[in-house]
């Protein structure tokens, strides 16, 4: 069933059939939550013909979990589901093997932070401008989203550490002062150049037994673009090998570990 939606929508974004792949189609009609069928069906249930005009962006968002779902298929069946972001962050705070620095990259108003901060006694630091995206990231997420106005966030965990400012200006200083690799490391900052920027200057730092937890790694439109993206191409650079440990199935968040 859902195999034939597939076809369907393809059709209609695209006009060809041949960019239609008969093996995803399959994987769909077998491996796809009944969940997500029933989303589509009832999408396409009015279907009065080749003139019907759908929902560009709702077509988008369920292509994006498509493909999500095909990689998740090709690359991530051993992963726990943890459903939600606080217990795979939690999940994954266990899951550390090397003792060192415990790091997050965006920051907001802290609530991740303050879950990273229960998890462990050490200090943990929290990375963030606290002046919103710098650049755009999707069309409802535009430069100067997640700006605080000059408020940071307040913690009652005495274990939290604040570094403020953009990553490239605050890494160096930082990193001059703290030896040692990386425990965890909670890549939270959405956009390719900031998460690109944050492998640039930790990557030496990142070593077996290091947990890595996106919060945006795919399951969203131009999921491909960014912290993907740039996770993928810092291990093609540094040959390191990782294994999916984690996601939470909903969201776009997911764990890797180091090996």
């Amino acid at each position: 069933m859902l195999g034939d939606l597939y076809r369907r929508l393809t059709r209609k974004l695209f006009g060809v059939e041949a960019l239609v792949q008969e093996s995803v189609a399959r994987e769909l009609d077998a491996r796809v939550p009944e969940l997500m069928r029933s989303e589509i069906a009832a999408l396409l249930q009015s279907d009065a013909g080749p003139r019907l005009m759908l929902d560009v962006e709702k077509v988008a968002n369920i292509l994006a979990s498509v493909s999500s779902a095909q990689y998740f298929l090709q690359h991530m069946l051993l992963a726990e589901n943890l459903i939600d972001r606080e217990a795979l962050i939690r999940f994954a705070m266990k899951q550390c093997s090397v003792e060192g620095l415990v790091m997050e990259f965006g920051v907001y108003a802290g609530r991740s932070l303050r879950v990273i901060a229960e998890c462990t006694p050490e200090l943990v630091y929290g990375f963030d401008s606290f002046e919103g995206l710098p650049e755009d990231w999707t069309r409802h997420q535009k430069q100067g989203r997640f700006d605080l106005e000059g408020k940071l966030p307040k913690f009652v965990e005495p274990n939290v550490r604040l570094v403020r400012g953009w990553f490239n200006e605050t890494l160096p200083p930082f990193l001059s002062q703290y030896a040692g690799p990386l425990r965890f490391l909670h890549v939270d900052c959405d956009l390719y150049s900031s998460a690109a920027t944050v492998f640039t200057h930790v990557g030496a730092r990142i070593v077996p037994g290091t947990v890595i937890l996106f919060d945006e790694y795919f399951n969203y439109p131009g999921w491909e673009q960014h912290e993907f993206r740039a996770f993928q191409e810092f291990v093609a650079r540094s040959g390191l090998k990782y294994s999916y440990i984690g996601f939470a199935s909903s969201y776009p968040s997911v764990a890797v570990k180091i090996t």
